[in-house]
């Protein structure tokens, strides 16, 4: 009669034998994606400085109105980021424009600005590609239609101040008002910053880039890690569970000692990976909002929280190789498993990147599941229904490992 504690007892030496490869390979492969993520960060902040919209502007910038406002709107936090506007001549924007070197131009008449000021109608010229459908034409349309709308509502105003003012009989003081009124439309527009606060809602679940970042490729960690274990886990005879099955220690009995040390391996490895991080993070200067914000107590929990994501994917993986009799098809199956899940459950881009169908199929699915809990435990709130949806999976997965098991060890 073989018990379950001393099977349990065994299963525990074997992975305490394989525990420092397995963390050396770790620490390895927790290396590489940390020196990966560093460098999608420089990436993205390369794209992030020629992302800017290049804008021609023509016009005598000579007038002084002119040149003040094209400053102040170049210099707007809210504008310099988007759009690189550039002064040129006329001929010179139309052989950038030709040549692909400006988005559009903006063709400002001579007095425009006296216009304004007067309540007159001169008309700007905006030149663009007319099947332009890109973020950029977007954004060009938007600021000339920003524009427009504002040159409109200055005219109305300032033709009305004028008409009351001449039939009040309040000629000599026409052009100090109308000078006072523009310089009030120009507070207005050098100060509408300070009118609104600025809310980051993040790429994905209310979570930065970073952090989402730092949660799926911990996520992703965890699917890979099952490469580590195909040395105890592959099994190419039925011999030893069939052995196993007639002293007494049932499939059911078997599945859950070797998932239950499998998982502890999993824990334990997991120790191992975060202090890798938190020293990798350190040397190669990342920086994880939602983590940084966190307080030391806070950071323990989130650890202890990550115990249920574990125990799933070590219950995914362990079936996996019972599906295996070799470890060349064990490592490809733990690892295209790994790679698709991740894809699809948004680990490596946010679902919203994805079309409708994916999302959901992503959202619900054991891994998507997952990293919402995983991200919903980085910001502190709620993750019950993902906690849920994941022992669902992991019940599931066992009731399949159970019954491959029982397959093999009644197989001839």
């Amino acid at each position: 009669m073989i018990s379950w504690k001393r099977y349990l007892q065994v299963q525990l030496k074997r992975v305490g034998k394989a525990l420092p490869g397995i963390c050396l390979l770790t620490a390895f492969l927790t290396l590489g994606l940390m020196i990966f993520t560093k460098a999608m960060f420089l990436i993205e902040e390369s794209k992030a400085e020629n992302r800017a919209v290049c804008v021609g502007i023509v016009g005598d910038i000579d007038d002084t109105y002119l040149g003040i406002g094209i400053n102040v709107i170049k210099n707007m936090e809210g504008i310099k980021n988007l759009a690189d506007i550039q002064t040129m001549t006329e001929e010179e924007a139309k052989r950038k424009f030709a040549s692909g070197e400006i988005s559009a131009y903006l063709l400002v008449p001579d007095g425009f600005i006296d216009s304004v000021i007067y309540g007159e109608n001169k008309q700007l010229t905006y030149v663009t590609n007319e099947i332009a459908r890109d973020i950029g034409g977007v954004l060009i349309n938007e600021l000339v239609g920003s524009i427009s709308g504002m040159v409109t509502m200055t005219q109305t105003s300032i033709q009305a101040m004028q008409s009351y003012m001449i039939e009040h009989g309040m000629q000599d003081e026409l052009g100090a008002a109308t000078e006072g009124i523009n310089v009030a439309y120009i507070e207005v527009v050098m100060n509408r910053m300070e009118v609104f606060e600025l809310e980051e809602l993040g790429v994905s679940n209310s979570i930065s880039f970073t952090g989402h970042l730092f949660t799926g490729i911990l996520l992703l960690l965890m699917l890979l890690w099952g490469i580590n274990a195909v040395t105890l886990l592959v099994r190419e005879e039925n011999s030893l569970i069939k052995i196993m099955h007639t002293r007494g220690l049932d499939s059911r009995k078997q599945v859950l000692a070797e998932v239950g040390t499998y998982s502890v391996l999993q824990c334990v490895t997991l120790l191992c990976v975060f202090v890798c991080v938190l020293i990798i993070k350190s040397f190669l200067g990342l920086s994880i909002r939602e983590w940084d914000v966190l307080e030391a107590g806070e950071k323990l929990l989130f650890v202890v929280k990550l115990l249920p994501v574990v125990v799933l994917t070590a219950t995914i993986q362990a079936f996996l190789y019972e599906l295996v009799t070799n470890v060349v098809t064990g490592v490809l199956l733990q690892f295209v498993v790994a790679v698709s899940m991740a894809f699809v459950s948004g680990c490596i881009y946010p679902l919203s990147f994805f079309p409708e169908v994916l999302q959901v199929l992503g959202k619900y699915s054991p891994m998507g599941a997952a990293l919402r809990y995983l991200q919903k435990s980085l910001t502190l709130r709620n993750g019950l229904v993902e906690l849920g949806i994941m022992i669902l999976y992991i019940l599931f997965f066992l009731g399949l490992h159970i019954c491959k098991r029982n397959v093999r060890i009644t197989k001839e």
